[in-house]
């Protein structure tokens, strides 16, 4: 959780060494993990259980509009690459301990900003870049494959 940000799905999301690490920690063999039921009740209470212990929680619609907020405060100047606004959504949701939703949601998350963006853009007059505010970009991509929102519309 505290790793990735989310649950794992499947036993295969897990590092082995991390597997390993836990299994002998509880006195168990690493290949009970293959038994577990990641989608069973109990899995759903100890997904509960590893929130409280951690600080994480699940998105609420509070965080939705505030992370939709956030998101276009930071974007709204010069930044419109979906892959740009992803990687920032992820990284304040890792600051505010906040389980990311389905890969459905996040979309409609950074479309919800994009669009408000380009509207604040519209009513505040043309955009000037701000100092300092510009998103890197994620480590190994340099960009290359995000989607410029000012071009598609051109």
């Amino acid at each position: 959780m505290t790793w990735r940000g989310r649950f794992p799905k499947m036993r295969l999301e897990l590092p082995p060494d991390a597997v390993e690490h836990v299994a002998e920690q509880v006195g168990v063999a690493a290949s009970e993990l293959g038994f577990y039921d990641f989608t069973s009740r109990v899995a759903k209470r100890h997904r509960s259980e590893l929130r409280d212990l951690t600080g994480w929680h699940e998105c609420s619609k509070t965080d939705l509009v505030k992370l939709v907020s956030h998101l276009v405060d930071v974007i709204w100047h010069d930044e419109r690459r979906e892959e740009q606004v992803r990687a920032e959504l992820l990284r304040q949701m890792r600051v505010d301990l906040i389980e990311p939703p389905t890969a459905a949601r996040i979309a409609t998350i950074i479309r919800s900003a994009l669009h408000q963006a380009d509207d604040r853009g519209r009513r505040g007059g043309r955009r000037t870049p701000r100092a300092g505010r510009r998103l890197p970009p994620p480590a190994g991509r340099a960009g290359l494959h995000g989607s410029d929102r000012r071009q598609r519309a051109g």
